[in-house]
């Protein structure tokens, strides 16, 4: 069995910071420009800094505002030299191809995308409703009824990701899982995605309470990892906790519980759930409920009161949209301003610049007007 015996790193988290009117704290060298004589692209000189959201293994996230519009974004800053050290080149296109290409409702949105000569950044979607995570450490476990909903639009995503942009998410977690003010879901975070390919991968990816037995286990995935996720996930919205894990969260011992596969249910799971969760958590990737078909996770008796038409098209009203404006609320009196260590981080770097890694659509349209 493959040994994984790392620290876990802190999950970076998306919140707002309104009350916090600072000045720009990115790095100085100047944003790289390719862009048409008519009209320049988006950089980032068009963005006031509101503030630091979270920091990263391999970035940090901020809250900023379009300065010539006072729309709202939420800015990933990446590091160049710290991609190259860890070889994520190839993941940080993966994670703008994600972003920009989804039409999904249920991921978050890229909006524009540009480089200086030491960082990649990545502008989205603010999303104020804070993350499940939150809900969960407030909450405890989540009624059925709350988590048949969540569960049902993040269904809809992942079939998104597999069967539209062939995409294997393998990160899917409380903190990764954002929450609009209206209480629908948004998956965020491509960072350890990868391409559903015809052969199987061999990378050690994921949060180890999290982790599918094959990835443990070193013996090759694809896709069926994201059902594995799903149901550690169900189970956790159920009863608090996921159902391998320990108080140190020691990762030999979380892989020894989740390679003997024995989840223990509390009385309150009721016996679709338990039904569902069972389907998913199965050793054998290939028998896992889904694999073969969303269609065949979707008609399981757990969502039976399920319109899933209804819901891609957001028709139903989420049972968490007071829950999501509370956290908003709780989350603007909760934060802390940008810290002095933050600023002194901002010294340039030279990297070479990366081929077409610049996104700005309304460039991108003008382009194609003109083309037609």
């Amino acid at each position: 069995m493959g040994n994984m015996c790392e620290a876990s790193s802190s999950p970076t988290r998306i919140s707002s910071l309104d009350k916090f009117e600072n000045g720009p704290v990115f790095d100085e060298s100047p944003t790289i420009q390719s862009a048409s004589p008519k009209r320049r692209k988006v950089n980032r000189d068009d963005f006031l800094n509101l503030g630091l959201i979270g920091k990263g293994a391999f970035g940090s996230v901020y809250k900023i505002m379009k300065k010539d519009n006072g729309q709202i974004y939420a800015m990933k800053e990446l590091k160049k030299q710290t991609l190259s050290d860890h070889n994520l080149e190839t993941v940080n296109f993966l994670e703008r191809f994600v972003l920009k290409s989804s039409e999904c409702p249920f991921i978050v949105k890229l909006r524009y995308a540009f480089q200086t000569s030491s960082r990649c950044y990545f502008v989205m979607d603010y999303i104020s409703g804070g993350d499940l995570h939150r809900v969960l450490k407030k909450n405890g476990a989540l009624p059925e009824k709350v988590v048949k909903f969540l569960v049902a639009e993040i269904i809809l995503a992942l079939e998104y990701l597999h069967t539209q942009l062939k995409i294997i998410y393998r990160d899917l977690k409380p903190e990764n899982i954002l929450l609009t003010e209206t209480g629908h879901i948004k998956l965020t975070d491509f960072g350890l995605a990868t391409y559903i390919k015809d052969e199987h991968t061999y990378t050690i990816a994921g949060t180890p309470e999290y982790l599918a037995p094959e990835i443990i286990a070193r013996s090759g995935h694809t896709y069926e990892v994201d059902f594995w996720t799903l149901g550690i996930l169900i189970y956790e919205m159920l009863s608090g906790q996921a159902p391998f894990t320990c108080e140190d969260r020691n990762v030999c011992t979380i892989q020894n519980l989740i390679m003997q596969n024995k989840p223990i249910y509390s009385p309150k799971i009721s016996s679709n759930a338990r039904s569902l969760i069972s389907s998913l958590l199965r050793f054998n990737p290939k028998e896992r409920l889904g694999a073969k078909s969303f269609d065949d996770l979707k008609r399981h008796n757990f969502f039976q009161n399920i319109d899933f038409l209804a819901l891609s098209q957001g028709q139903l009203q989420s049972p968490l949209e007071t829950v999501a404006q509370k956290n908003k609320v709780e989350q603007e009196e909760s934060l802390s301003p940008i810290k002095n260590e933050d600023r002194l981080q901002n010294s340039p770097l030279n990297c070479l610049p990366i081929d077409d890694f610049s996104y700005d659509p309304h460039l991108e349209n003008e382009t194609n007007a003109l083309k037609g």
